[in-house]
Protein backbone atom coordinates (compact mmCIF):
# COMPACT_ATOMS: atom_id res chain seq x y z
CA UNK A 1 0.00 0.00 0.00
CA UNK A 2 3.13 2.38 0.48
CA UNK A 3 4.38 2.03 -2.90
CA UNK A 4 0.84 2.83 -4.02
CA UNK A 5 0.40 6.08 -2.00
CA UNK A 6 4.07 6.99 -2.89
CA UNK A 7 3.34 6.94 -7.04
CA UNK A 8 -0.22 8.45 -6.04
CA UNK A 9 2.12 11.16 -4.16
CA UNK A 10 4.75 11.83 -6.87
CA UNK A 11 1.87 11.72 -9.48
CA UNK A 12 0.02 14.07 -8.13
CA UNK A 13 2.20 16.47 -6.24
CA UNK A 14 2.34 19.82 -8.59
CA UNK A 15 5.17 21.86 -6.86
CA UNK A 16 4.19 25.53 -6.05
CA UNK A 17 7.21 27.47 -4.36
CA UNK A 18 8.60 24.64 -3.20
CA UNK A 19 5.58 22.87 -1.29
CA UNK A 20 3.41 20.02 -3.49
CA UNK A 21 -0.34 20.56 -2.95
CA UNK A 22 -0.69 17.20 -1.10
CA UNK A 23 2.09 18.43 1.44
CA UNK A 24 0.82 21.89 2.16
CA UNK A 25 -2.68 20.12 3.58
CA UNK A 26 -2.77 21.03 7.28
CA UNK A 27 -1.34 18.16 9.53
CA UNK A 28 -5.07 16.79 10.49
CA UNK A 29 -5.93 15.30 7.43
CA UNK A 30 -2.68 14.47 6.39
CA UNK A 31 -3.09 12.51 9.77
CA UNK A 32 -6.28 11.10 8.16
CA UNK A 33 -3.81 9.76 5.56
CA UNK A 34 -1.10 8.15 7.54
CA UNK A 35 -4.47 6.70 9.58
CA UNK A 36 -5.14 5.10 6.17
CA UNK A 37 -1.93 3.30 6.31
CA UNK A 38 -1.77 -0.62 7.02
CA UNK A 39 0.67 -0.53 9.52
CA UNK A 40 2.81 1.90 11.69
CA UNK A 41 5.96 0.43 9.49
CA UNK A 42 4.34 1.92 6.66
CA UNK A 43 3.20 5.22 8.07
CA UNK A 44 6.84 5.87 9.09
CA UNK A 45 8.54 4.79 5.97
CA UNK A 46 6.45 7.97 4.44
CA UNK A 47 9.37 9.99 6.19
CA UNK A 48 11.40 9.78 2.66
CA UNK A 49 8.56 11.76 0.40
CA UNK A 50 9.74 15.19 1.57
CA UNK A 51 11.56 17.70 4.35
CA UNK A 52 7.23 17.82 4.89
CA UNK A 53 6.87 14.58 5.75
CA UNK A 54 9.74 13.73 7.68
CA UNK A 55 8.68 14.43 11.35
CA UNK A 56 5.06 14.00 10.49
CA UNK A 57 4.89 10.72 11.04
CA UNK A 58 5.93 11.36 15.12
CA UNK A 59 2.55 13.14 15.61
CA UNK A 60 -0.06 10.78 14.55
CA UNK A 61 -2.13 10.09 17.89
CA UNK A 62 -2.60 6.08 17.65
CA UNK A 63 0.49 3.49 16.79
CA UNK A 64 -0.18 0.07 16.65
CA UNK A 65 2.38 -2.73 15.32
CA UNK A 66 1.60 -6.47 14.69
CA UNK A 67 4.45 -8.72 14.01
CA UNK A 68 3.45 -12.49 14.37
CA UNK A 69 5.35 -14.10 11.63
CA UNK A 70 7.80 -16.44 12.15
CA UNK A 71 11.63 -14.35 12.54
CA UNK A 72 15.38 -15.03 13.55
CA UNK A 73 17.24 -13.88 16.22
CA UNK A 74 18.90 -11.22 14.55
CA UNK A 75 15.44 -10.41 12.81
CA UNK A 76 13.66 -9.91 16.72
CA UNK A 77 16.47 -7.72 17.57
CA UNK A 78 15.52 -5.23 14.94
CA UNK A 79 11.66 -5.72 15.39
CA UNK A 80 12.42 -4.91 19.17
CA UNK A 81 14.48 -1.79 18.28
CA UNK A 82 12.21 -0.24 15.87
CA UNK A 83 9.34 -0.38 18.10
CA UNK A 84 11.79 1.15 21.27
CA UNK A 85 12.61 3.84 18.35
CA UNK A 86 8.94 4.90 17.07
CA UNK A 87 8.55 5.01 20.86
CA UNK A 88 11.53 7.13 21.60
CA UNK A 89 10.99 9.63 18.72
CA UNK A 90 7.37 10.77 19.85
CA UNK A 91 6.55 14.26 19.29
CA UNK A 92 3.50 14.25 20.82
CA UNK A 93 1.60 12.47 23.59
CA UNK A 94 0.04 9.14 22.97
CA UNK A 95 -3.84 8.45 22.33
CA UNK A 96 -3.13 4.51 21.69
CA UNK A 97 -0.50 2.32 21.43
CA UNK A 98 -1.20 -1.15 20.18
CA UNK A 99 1.36 -4.14 19.86
CA UNK A 100 0.72 -7.61 18.85
CA UNK A 101 4.15 -8.95 19.26
CA UNK A 102 3.84 -12.82 20.01
CA UNK A 103 6.88 -14.44 21.26
CA UNK A 104 9.48 -12.14 19.96
CA UNK A 105 9.53 -10.01 22.97
CA UNK A 106 10.83 -11.19 26.15
CA UNK A 107 9.82 -9.41 29.53
CA UNK A 108 12.16 -6.49 29.57
CA UNK A 109 11.77 -5.24 26.74
CA UNK A 110 7.96 -5.21 26.76
CA UNK A 111 8.48 -3.68 30.31
CA UNK A 112 11.16 -1.43 28.51
CA UNK A 113 8.51 -0.45 25.97
CA UNK A 114 5.16 -0.22 28.56
CA UNK A 115 7.52 2.63 30.72
CA UNK A 116 8.01 4.71 27.22
CA UNK A 117 4.28 4.65 26.77
CA UNK A 118 3.99 5.96 30.04
CA UNK A 119 6.59 8.48 29.03
CA UNK A 120 4.36 9.40 26.08
CA UNK A 121 1.38 9.78 28.29
CA UNK A 122 -0.59 6.84 26.84
CA UNK A 123 -3.99 7.05 27.32
CA UNK A 124 -5.15 3.06 25.65
CA UNK A 125 -2.75 0.57 25.75
CA UNK A 126 -3.43 -2.96 24.43
CA UNK A 127 -0.38 -5.34 24.80
CA UNK A 128 -0.66 -9.22 23.43
CA UNK A 129 2.62 -10.78 23.63
CA UNK A 130 3.27 -14.76 24.83
CA UNK A 131 6.24 -15.55 27.40
CA UNK A 132 4.75 -19.01 28.05
CA UNK A 133 7.62 -20.85 27.14
CA UNK A 134 10.02 -19.08 29.90
CA UNK A 135 7.65 -19.68 32.97
CA UNK A 136 7.75 -16.86 34.24
CA UNK A 137 4.65 -14.67 35.68
CA UNK A 138 4.63 -11.19 33.69
CA UNK A 139 4.80 -8.31 36.69
CA UNK A 140 2.89 -5.37 35.70
CA UNK A 141 5.66 -2.08 36.20
CA UNK A 142 5.37 0.64 39.08
CA UNK A 143 5.14 3.00 36.25
CA UNK A 144 2.06 2.18 35.71
CA UNK A 145 0.37 2.44 38.68
CA UNK A 146 1.56 6.21 38.92
CA UNK A 147 0.39 6.55 35.57
CA UNK A 148 -2.22 9.64 35.33
CA UNK A 149 -3.40 9.49 31.71
CA UNK A 150 -4.31 5.70 31.36
CA UNK A 151 -7.75 5.03 31.14
CA UNK A 152 -8.01 1.48 28.85
CA UNK A 153 -5.52 -1.29 29.25
CA UNK A 154 -6.09 -4.65 27.57
CA UNK A 155 -3.94 -7.60 27.63
CA UNK A 156 -3.40 -10.85 26.13
CA UNK A 157 -0.90 -12.83 27.23
CA UNK A 158 -1.50 -16.21 25.84
CA UNK A 159 -2.03 -17.62 29.29
CA UNK A 160 1.24 -16.60 30.84
CA UNK A 161 0.32 -15.50 34.57
CA UNK A 162 -0.06 -12.14 35.46
CA UNK A 163 0.97 -10.87 38.97
CA UNK A 164 -0.90 -8.06 40.54
CA UNK A 165 1.53 -7.79 43.80
CA UNK A 166 3.03 -4.43 43.33
CA UNK A 167 -0.11 -2.78 41.32
CA UNK A 168 -2.44 -2.24 43.93
CA UNK A 169 -4.69 -0.14 41.90
CA UNK A 170 -5.04 2.75 39.04
CA UNK A 171 -6.48 6.07 39.78
CA UNK A 172 -7.58 6.83 35.93
CA UNK A 173 -8.30 3.45 34.53
CA UNK A 174 -11.99 2.96 33.28
CA UNK A 175 -11.78 -0.31 31.10
CA UNK A 176 -9.78 -3.20 31.70
CA UNK A 177 -9.57 -6.28 29.38
CA UNK A 178 -8.01 -9.66 30.50
CA UNK A 179 -7.52 -11.82 27.57
CA UNK A 180 -6.05 -15.22 27.77
CA UNK A 181 -4.36 -14.23 31.23
CA UNK A 182 -3.50 -16.45 34.22
CA UNK A 183 -4.75 -15.33 37.40
CA UNK A 184 -4.11 -17.04 40.22
CA UNK A 185 -3.60 -14.34 43.35
CA UNK A 186 -7.10 -13.97 44.69
CA UNK A 187 -6.17 -11.02 47.27
CA UNK A 188 -3.99 -9.25 44.65
CA UNK A 189 -6.60 -9.50 41.94
CA UNK A 190 -9.40 -8.17 44.47
CA UNK A 191 -7.25 -5.15 46.18
CA UNK A 192 -6.64 -4.24 42.49
CA UNK A 193 -10.47 -3.83 41.42
CA UNK A 194 -11.47 -2.27 44.65
CA UNK A 195 -8.61 0.57 44.28
CA UNK A 196 -9.90 1.41 40.31
CA UNK A 197 -11.80 4.25 41.45
CA UNK A 198 -13.11 4.99 38.20
CA UNK A 199 -13.41 1.33 36.29
CA UNK A 200 -16.24 1.11 34.18
CA UNK A 201 -15.93 -2.06 32.05
CA UNK A 202 -14.52 -5.23 33.45
CA UNK A 203 -14.00 -8.27 30.68
CA UNK A 204 -12.33 -11.88 31.44
CA UNK A 205 -12.51 -13.28 28.03
CA UNK A 206 -10.74 -16.92 28.65
CA UNK A 207 -8.41 -16.47 31.67
CA UNK A 208 -7.74 -18.84 33.60
CA UNK A 209 -9.18 -19.03 37.05
CA UNK A 210 -9.99 -22.69 38.00
CA UNK A 211 -7.64 -22.26 41.05
CA UNK A 212 -9.07 -19.74 42.85
CA UNK A 213 -11.78 -20.42 45.76
CA UNK A 214 -13.23 -16.65 45.19
CA UNK A 215 -12.62 -14.03 42.74
CA UNK A 216 -14.31 -10.80 44.09
CA UNK A 217 -15.62 -8.22 41.62
CA UNK A 218 -16.57 -5.30 43.78
CA UNK A 219 -15.67 -1.70 41.92
CA UNK A 220 -17.61 1.23 43.16
CA UNK A 221 -18.45 2.73 39.28
CA UNK A 222 -18.54 -0.89 36.96
CA UNK A 223 -21.75 -0.75 34.73
CA UNK A 224 -20.01 -3.32 32.00
CA UNK A 225 -19.05 -6.63 33.47
CA UNK A 226 -18.16 -9.27 30.87
CA UNK A 227 -16.87 -12.97 31.44
CA UNK A 228 -16.49 -15.17 28.50
CA UNK A 229 -14.64 -18.17 30.12
CA UNK A 230 -13.83 -21.82 29.45
CA UNK A 231 -13.45 -21.72 33.23
CA UNK A 232 -15.91 -20.04 35.12
CA UNK A 233 -13.99 -20.26 38.68
CA UNK A 234 -16.51 -19.35 41.58
CA UNK A 235 -17.17 -15.93 41.85
CA UNK A 236 -18.44 -14.56 45.32
CA UNK A 237 -19.06 -11.27 47.06
CA UNK A 238 -21.62 -8.92 45.35
CA UNK A 239 -21.14 -7.20 42.28
CA UNK A 240 -21.01 -3.58 42.51
CA UNK A 241 -24.71 -2.02 42.56
CA UNK A 242 -23.78 0.34 39.97
CA UNK A 243 -23.18 -2.36 36.93
CA UNK A 244 -25.64 -1.56 34.52
CA UNK A 245 -24.55 -4.00 31.68
CA UNK A 246 -23.39 -7.70 32.47
CA UNK A 247 -22.31 -10.30 29.65
CA UNK A 248 -21.95 -13.86 30.50
CA UNK A 249 -20.98 -16.72 27.87
CA UNK A 250 -19.70 -19.98 29.34
CA UNK A 251 -18.37 -22.66 26.92
CA UNK A 252 -16.68 -25.86 27.66
CA UNK A 253 -19.92 -27.23 29.55
CA UNK A 254 -18.90 -31.01 28.98
CA UNK A 255 -15.68 -30.52 31.19
CA UNK A 256 -17.88 -29.55 34.21
CA UNK A 257 -19.12 -32.59 36.49
CA UNK A 258 -23.48 -32.46 36.31
CA UNK A 259 -23.04 -33.43 39.74
CA UNK A 260 -19.76 -30.25 41.28
CA UNK A 261 -22.24 -28.43 43.77
CA UNK A 262 -19.44 -25.85 43.57
CA UNK A 263 -19.88 -25.33 39.71
CA UNK A 264 -24.06 -24.91 40.47
CA UNK A 265 -23.66 -22.59 43.48
CA UNK A 266 -21.16 -19.89 41.03
CA UNK A 267 -23.80 -19.90 38.39
CA UNK A 268 -26.73 -19.45 40.20
CA UNK A 269 -24.78 -16.63 42.57
CA UNK A 270 -23.58 -14.83 39.80
CA UNK A 271 -27.19 -14.96 37.93
CA UNK A 272 -28.55 -13.22 41.38
CA UNK A 273 -25.52 -10.77 41.77
CA UNK A 274 -26.51 -9.62 37.89
CA UNK A 275 -30.38 -9.81 38.64
CA UNK A 276 -29.67 -5.74 39.37
CA UNK A 277 -28.35 -4.74 35.73
CA UNK A 278 -30.41 -2.56 32.97
CA UNK A 279 -28.61 -5.10 30.26
CA UNK A 280 -28.11 -8.75 29.89
CA UNK A 281 -26.41 -11.24 27.68
CA UNK A 282 -26.56 -14.57 28.25
CA UNK A 283 -25.54 -16.96 26.00
CA UNK A 284 -26.61 -20.80 25.05
CA UNK A 285 -24.35 -22.76 27.83
CA UNK A 286 -25.40 -20.19 30.85
CA UNK A 287 -29.10 -20.38 29.91
CA UNK A 288 -28.58 -24.17 30.24
CA UNK A 289 -26.51 -23.90 33.29
CA UNK A 290 -29.32 -21.57 34.68
CA UNK A 291 -32.08 -24.34 33.97
CA UNK A 292 -30.37 -27.19 35.56
CA UNK A 293 -28.55 -25.73 38.04
CA UNK A 294 -30.92 -22.92 40.17
CA UNK A 295 -33.96 -25.37 40.62
CA UNK A 296 -30.99 -27.55 42.81
CA UNK A 297 -31.11 -24.95 45.53
CA UNK A 298 -33.16 -24.08 48.26
CA UNK A 299 -31.32 -20.93 49.46
CA UNK A 300 -33.16 -17.78 47.37
CA UNK A 301 -29.78 -16.50 46.95
CA UNK A 302 -29.02 -19.75 45.06
CA UNK A 303 -32.16 -19.69 42.92
CA UNK A 304 -33.61 -18.09 40.19
CA UNK A 305 -33.76 -14.30 41.26
CA UNK A 306 -37.31 -13.35 42.50
CA UNK A 307 -37.21 -10.10 40.13
CA UNK A 308 -34.88 -8.32 37.89
CA UNK A 309 -36.27 -4.88 38.22
CA UNK A 310 -33.80 -2.76 36.57
CA UNK A 311 -33.60 -5.05 33.49
CA UNK A 312 -34.52 -3.01 29.88
CA UNK A 313 -32.71 -5.07 27.23
CA UNK A 314 -31.98 -8.86 27.56
CA UNK A 315 -30.24 -10.55 24.83
CA UNK A 316 -30.45 -14.69 24.90
CA UNK A 317 -30.00 -17.41 23.34
CA UNK A 318 -32.13 -20.62 23.97
CA UNK A 319 -33.88 -23.71 22.22
CA UNK A 320 -37.05 -25.65 22.78
CA UNK A 321 -36.12 -26.95 25.89
CA UNK A 322 -35.29 -23.58 27.38
CA UNK A 323 -38.16 -21.76 26.64
CA UNK A 324 -39.04 -21.88 30.20
CA UNK A 325 -36.46 -20.20 31.13
CA UNK A 326 -37.61 -17.15 29.44
CA UNK A 327 -41.02 -17.45 30.68
CA UNK A 328 -39.24 -17.05 34.03
CA UNK A 329 -36.84 -14.07 33.37
CA UNK A 330 -39.92 -12.68 31.61
CA UNK A 331 -42.22 -12.78 34.19
CA UNK A 332 -39.70 -10.87 36.65
CA UNK A 333 -39.03 -8.47 34.33
CA UNK A 334 -41.35 -5.48 34.13
CA UNK A 335 -39.96 -2.86 32.89
CA UNK A 336 -38.34 -4.79 29.42
CA UNK A 337 -38.04 -3.02 26.96
CA UNK A 338 -35.59 -4.76 24.08
CA UNK A 339 -35.65 -8.35 23.65
CA UNK A 340 -33.24 -10.45 21.42
CA UNK A 341 -33.76 -13.60 20.92
CA UNK A 342 -31.46 -16.07 19.29
CA UNK A 343 -32.45 -19.77 18.84
CA UNK A 344 -29.75 -21.78 19.48
CA UNK A 345 -31.69 -24.96 17.26
CA UNK A 346 -35.55 -24.68 15.46
CA UNK A 347 -38.37 -25.11 17.84
CA UNK A 348 -40.50 -28.36 17.82
CA UNK A 349 -44.33 -27.61 17.41
CA UNK A 350 -45.33 -28.97 20.87
CA UNK A 351 -42.36 -26.46 22.73
CA UNK A 352 -44.31 -24.10 21.08
CA UNK A 353 -47.44 -24.59 21.77
CA UNK A 354 -46.57 -25.19 25.81
CA UNK A 355 -44.77 -21.79 25.44
CA UNK A 356 -48.11 -19.65 24.55
CA UNK A 357 -50.02 -21.98 26.20
CA UNK A 358 -47.72 -20.94 29.48
CA UNK A 359 -47.09 -17.05 28.05
CA UNK A 360 -50.64 -16.40 28.33
CA UNK A 361 -51.31 -17.62 31.70
CA UNK A 362 -48.59 -15.76 33.45
CA UNK A 363 -48.07 -12.31 34.07
CA UNK A 364 -45.42 -11.81 31.09
CA UNK A 365 -48.54 -10.94 29.03
CA UNK A 366 -48.79 -7.60 30.61
CA UNK A 367 -45.33 -6.95 29.76
CA UNK A 368 -45.65 -7.76 26.14
CA UNK A 369 -48.87 -5.54 25.84
CA UNK A 370 -48.17 -3.19 27.50
CA UNK A 371 -44.63 -2.53 27.92
CA UNK A 372 -41.98 -4.09 25.23
CA UNK A 373 -41.07 -2.11 22.41
CA UNK A 374 -38.38 -3.93 20.71
CA UNK A 375 -37.97 -7.27 19.58
CA UNK A 376 -35.12 -8.62 17.74
CA UNK A 377 -34.62 -12.03 15.94
CA UNK A 378 -30.81 -12.82 15.00
CA UNK A 379 -30.37 -15.21 12.27
CA UNK A 380 -34.00 -15.78 11.56
CA UNK A 381 -34.70 -18.96 9.54
CA UNK A 382 -38.21 -18.15 8.60
CA UNK A 383 -39.14 -21.85 10.39
CA UNK A 384 -42.75 -21.73 11.33
CA UNK A 385 -42.83 -22.38 14.58
CA UNK A 386 -39.82 -19.14 15.34
CA UNK A 387 -42.28 -17.44 12.86
CA UNK A 388 -45.25 -18.07 14.90
CA UNK A 389 -43.69 -16.81 17.93
CA UNK A 390 -43.17 -13.56 16.13
CA UNK A 391 -46.48 -13.68 14.79
CA UNK A 392 -47.75 -13.70 18.57
CA UNK A 393 -45.70 -10.53 19.57
CA UNK A 394 -47.11 -8.62 16.61
CA UNK A 395 -50.87 -9.57 17.47
CA UNK A 396 -50.51 -8.86 21.37
CA UNK A 397 -47.83 -6.05 21.62
CA UNK A 398 -49.30 -2.98 21.89
CA UNK A 399 -46.37 -0.99 22.98
CA UNK A 400 -44.11 -2.74 20.41
CA UNK A 401 -42.18 0.20 18.03
CA UNK A 402 -40.03 -2.34 16.28
CA UNK A 403 -39.45 -6.04 15.39
CA UNK A 404 -36.17 -6.69 13.60
CA UNK A 405 -35.15 -9.24 11.49
CA UNK A 406 -30.95 -9.81 11.42
CA UNK A 407 -28.13 -12.22 10.23
CA UNK A 408 -24.93 -11.93 10.23
CA UNK A 409 -23.90 -13.91 6.63
CA UNK A 410 -24.89 -11.56 3.74
CA UNK A 411 -26.19 -15.03 1.57
CA UNK A 412 -28.76 -16.03 4.61
CA UNK A 413 -29.68 -12.42 4.29
CA UNK A 414 -30.44 -12.09 0.86
CA UNK A 415 -32.12 -15.16 0.39
CA UNK A 416 -34.37 -14.66 3.87
CA UNK A 417 -34.89 -11.10 4.29
CA UNK A 418 -37.22 -10.68 1.47
CA UNK A 419 -39.25 -14.14 2.76
CA UNK A 420 -39.86 -12.91 6.40
CA UNK A 421 -41.16 -9.48 4.81
CA UNK A 422 -43.51 -11.31 2.84
CA UNK A 423 -44.54 -13.22 6.00
CA UNK A 424 -45.16 -10.99 8.31
CA UNK A 425 -46.88 -8.18 5.92
CA UNK A 426 -49.67 -10.56 6.51
CA UNK A 427 -49.90 -10.50 9.84
CA UNK A 428 -52.47 -8.62 12.26
CA UNK A 429 -50.63 -5.91 14.28
CA UNK A 430 -51.59 -4.69 17.50
CA UNK A 431 -49.04 -1.44 17.54
CA UNK A 432 -50.09 0.84 14.67
CA UNK A 433 -46.52 2.30 14.74
CA UNK A 434 -44.80 -0.84 14.79
CA UNK A 435 -41.88 -1.07 12.29
CA UNK A 436 -40.70 -4.38 10.60
CA UNK A 437 -36.70 -4.06 9.95
CA UNK A 438 -34.57 -6.14 8.64
CA UNK A 439 -30.52 -6.02 8.91
CA UNK A 440 -27.31 -7.31 8.14
CA UNK A 441 -25.13 -7.05 10.89
CA UNK A 442 -21.44 -6.74 11.08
Amino acid sequence: MFLLFNKLFRKKSNVVNGVDYISNLPDPILHLILSRLHSTKEVVRTRVLSTRWRNLWTSIPSLEICETKPLSALQKNQFKEFVYWVLANRTLDLDSFTLDCGDHCDMSTILRLIHVAVIRKVKQLDLTFCLRDTGEDFVLPRCLLDCDSLEVLKLDMFMCYLSLESFTGSKTLKVLVLDNVGLCDHDSVRSFLVYCPLLEEFSLIDCQTDDLDYLHISCPNLKTLRINNRGLGYYKERLCERLMKAVIELEDMEQKNEFDDNFGVTVCELFFQVSHVEYLSINYLFVESISSKCECFNCPKKGFPESLPSLKTLEITIDGYLLDVLLRILKCSPNLDFLHLIFYKDISPDQYEAFVEELVEVETMKILTHHLKKVEFLEFNGERETLAIAQFLFEHGNALEEIVFSWRNEDRYCKKSRKAMNEVSKFYKASSVVKVITLLKD
